[in-house]
Order: structure tokens, then C-alpha cells, then sequence
């Protein structure tokens, strides 16, 4: 199984559904995801290690190949020696030297191992699609902090935009108020309450200002970019999604990352069982080889030996007794697959309830949405209302302040909704791996 690096870009922009080109001078969503997806360290991390599984997944890592290789030695020997035939004649040797070299090009091979090499097939490409799907969470987990980050600036966005027009607001009423108190129309107190409020929402916009900078370098670092860097995003958060709740209760098993993650580990450790099993059968090995002897002696009997030619050895390995080694293993292996096993239901059981408290979370800021979207067009009105009565002179800046606040806290509350919804549709995407 390969990666397919732009396969995942172009499934992740149709899991978006971002289908609007923006202007040329802003950075889309799209580009967002496709920059963290090239650059983000733990995305490279993950399919540097899906890359590696897919390496190793192979026939001859798992034993089933042969070895061939070379190999020789040369030595070289002195020694003194006395030689008694059975004739009785006796001969000395002083010094004698010895100088030995072999070659040769042998294989080896092991034939049958109890078929634990096959088993161990099926464990490297069960490893390697467990590495995939965790490659693939990884990913829908960049994404979510990529949309979350990325929104997060629009929302905030949004925010300095209402500061902005409660700004032109406070603008006319503290001129309203300078000129009912020079006409003698206002106490200095209106005067001095619209000049507190018209500060307060300057100090307002100036620390808005620097939590769009810290949202966008957050954003900027998942992208692997300079924390500096000031990525121009679009302002708005789109909505209008709306769950299937069956279908994502009946896809959760199937397609969740995490759930799939651990059903390969219990595979996996299904198969350990298997081949502990299997080291209770024989292991049947093959040797061959073409092989080059010389010998020589500086004196004696045998002064030169030459020899070559090939050779074969078969090999029967039984066991018969390994201190109960074999069956420790085995029942390591058969406690890590009841642990795989708790391991998976509990998974199973977290991923249903991260489901069921990501729609419960998609229902109460939707309804919360409502609300407050009536409230915040209630809440502006009633603002607008305040300063043209202060204009007529029927109200005071307390009324007037006590209606910005009103708005002020209506329009955070309805970006944060807005927010938060859109963080639930992701999530509920994220569970079943809608990319």
C-alpha cells in the first residue's frame, strides 16, 4: 500500500467543500490545509513512519528469502611437531609452519519454520496499514487545528469589525455630548462618560488588534511558516451543514480513525498468538555451497592439500525442551490480545460518546445561534435608538452605555456560536474521517 500524498490534499478540499475562489491577495482555507499538509513536522513525522512500513513490508523481511553470500578466511600457523608412525619411526619437525585459505559462495535458507514467516507476512502489511490509518489521523487532526486556527482569526476578525462600528458610533455621541455641554443642554457627566467609553473602545481595538497578530502566528506555525508572518484570511465562517446522525452512528466502526487503529493492533496481536504457537514445530534449514580450500606446509607428509567443489547440508532443528520459554511467550501473546481487545471496545465506547457529545455540542450552539442572532439585531437596534434619543436630548450617556455594552456582548456572543458550531461540524467530520 503507497502513500498518495495528493490524493489526501484533494479529498481534504472536497471534505471542506470550499468551492468559492477568493481574491488573489487572501489566504483561502484551501491553501491553509495544502501548505500544513507539505510543511506541518508531525504530518512528515507520521509518513516518514507509513514510509518506512511500507519498506519493511516485504517477503524477505519476514524471513522466506534466502541469504547468499561470500565468505574466506586465511590463517597462518607455526608450531613444533613429532610424528610417530606405526612402524615405529619417529620424525620431528621444528618450526613448521602452516598457511590455511578457504573460500567459498554459500546460501542459506531456512525452508520451514512452522510457518511462522508466513504469519509474519500478514503482521508487516496489517503494521503497515496500521501506520497508514495512523498517517491519516494525523492528518484529520492537522486539520481540525488548521480550521480551528483559521476561523479562529475570522472570528476575531469579526469581532474588531463590530469595535470598529460601535468607534463611528461612540465617535457621533461624543460629539453629540461636547456640543449638548457647551450648549447647556448636557451635564459634564454625559461628556465625560461618552469620552470614558470612547477611549475604552480605542484600548479595545488596540488589544484586538494583537489577538488577530498572536491567531494569526498560530496559524502561521502550524503551516511551518515564520510566527510573524500576517496571512490575510477571509472573514466570514461559513455555515449550513447538518449531520446525518444515522449514518454517522452507523459509519463510526468502519471508518473512525481511532477504532480502526486499534482493530488492526488486536489483529496483530491475533497473529502473535498464532505464531507463538508455532515455535513449538520443527525449523528445517538449507546450506549450499561451492567452496575453495588450500593448505600448505613448509614440511611433513603433506606439504600441499587443494580443494573445491560444492556441497549441500539440510538441517532438522525439534524443540524438544527450552525451559518453558516457548510457552511464556505464548501466554505474553495471548494477555496482549485481551488487552488489544479491551483496548478496541474501549475505543469503540470513546469514539461513540466523542460522537454523541460532538452532536450534542452541534445542536446546543445552533439553537444558542438562534437565539442570539435575534438578540444581536435587538441589541443593535436598541443601540442606534440610544444615541439618536441622546441627539434629542431625552437620554443620558448611562443609557447610552449601558446599550453599547448590551451590543458589545451580544456580538461576541454570537461570533463565539458561530465559532463553536463551525469547531462541531469539523469534529463530526473528523470522527468518521470525512475528508
Amino acid at each position: 500500500m503507497k502513500l498518495n500524498f495528493f490524493k489526501n490534499i484533494l479529498l481534504i478540499v472536497l471534505f471542506l467543500g470550499i468551492g468559492n475562489t477568493l481574491a488573489q491577495n487572501s489566504f483561502t482555507l484551501q491553501m491553509a490545509i495544502e501548505t500544513a499538509l507539505k510543511n506541518n513536522y508531525a504530518i512528515l513525522v507520521e509518513k516518514n513512519n507509513a514510509t518506512i512500513a511500507d519498506i519493511n513490508n516485504s517477503i524477505g523481511n519476514a524471513g522466506m528469502l534466502p541469504e547468499i553470500g561470500v565468505k574466506g578466511s586465511l590463517g597462518y600457523s607455526m608450531s613444533n611437531e613429532t610424528q610417530k608412525l606405526a612402524s615405529g619411526t619417529a620424525t620431528t619437525y621444528e618450526g613448521l609452519s602452516s598457511t590455511a585459505m578457504n573460500a567459498g559462495v554459500e546460501l542459506s535458507w531456512t525452508l520451514f519454520d512452522g510457518g511462522r514467516m508466513f504469519v509474519e507476512v500478514k503482521k508487516l502489511s496489517q503494521m503497515e496499514e496500521q501506520s497508514l490509518l495512523k498517517y491519516n489521523q494525523q492528518v484529520l487532526q492537522t486539520i481540525y487545528s488548521v480550521v480551528s486556527a483559521y476561523y479562529n482569526i475570522s472570528r476575531q476578525k469579526q469581532q474588531l469589525k463590530s469595535l470598529n462600528e460601535v468607534m463611528l458610533l461612540n465617535k457621533e455621541r461624543l460629539k453629540i455630548a461636547q456640543a449638548g455641554f457647551q450648549a447647556g443642554t448636557m451635564v459634564k457627566t454625559d461628556l465625560l462618560q461618552a469620552n470614558i467609553d470612547f477611549n475604552v473602545t480605542q484600548e479595545s481595538i488596540v488589544n484586538q488588534e494583537n489577538i488577530i497578530k498572536q491567531a494569526q502566528g498560530n496559524l502561521a506555525v502550524l503551516l511551518n511558516l515564520k510566527p510573524d508572518t500576517m496571512l490575510m484570511v477571509d472573514d466570514s465562517i461559513p455555515l449550513g451543514y447538518e449531520p446525518d446522525r444515522t449514518a454517522l452512528f452507523s459509519q463510526l466502526d468502519s471508518l473512525n480513525n481511532e477504532i480502526l487503529i486499534y482493530k488492526k493492533q488486536l489483529k496483530i496481536a491475533e497473529l502473535n498468538v498464532k505464531q507463538s504457537k508455532m515455535a513449538y514445530l520443527p525449523i528445517i534449514s538449507l546450506r549450499a555451497g561451492y567452496y575453495l580450500g588450500l593448505l600448505n606446509n613448509s614440511d611433513g607428509n603433506l606439504l600441499q592439500n587443494n580443494s573445491s567443489g560444492p556441497e549441500v547440508l539440510a538441517s532438522v532443528y525439534i524443540p524438544l525442551y527450552t525451559a518453558g520459554e516457548n510457552m511464556r511467550k505464548h501466554s505474553g501473546a495471548k494477555l496482549l490480545k485481551a488487552s488489544a481487545e479491551y483496548e478496541m471496545e474501549n475505543a469503540m465506547l470513546m469514539q461513540k460518546y466523542a460522537l454523541q457529545t460532538a452532536l450534542n455540542d452541534f445542536d446546543n450552539y445552533r439553537q444558542l445561534l438562534i437565539l442570539e442572532e435575534e438578540n444581536y439585531k435587538l441589541s443593535r437596534e436598541n443601540f442606534e435608538i440610544s444615541i439618536e434619543r441622546l441627539k434629542q436630548g431625552r437620554t443620558n450617556s448611562l443609557e447610552v452605555h449601558a446599550a453599547q455594552e448590551s451590543f458589545m456582548q451580544s456580538s461576541t456572543r454570537m461570533l463565539n456560536f458561530r465559532y463553536g458550531l463551525k469547531l462541531s461540524e469539523i469534529r463530526l467530520k473528523q470522527l468518521v474521517a470525512q475528508y
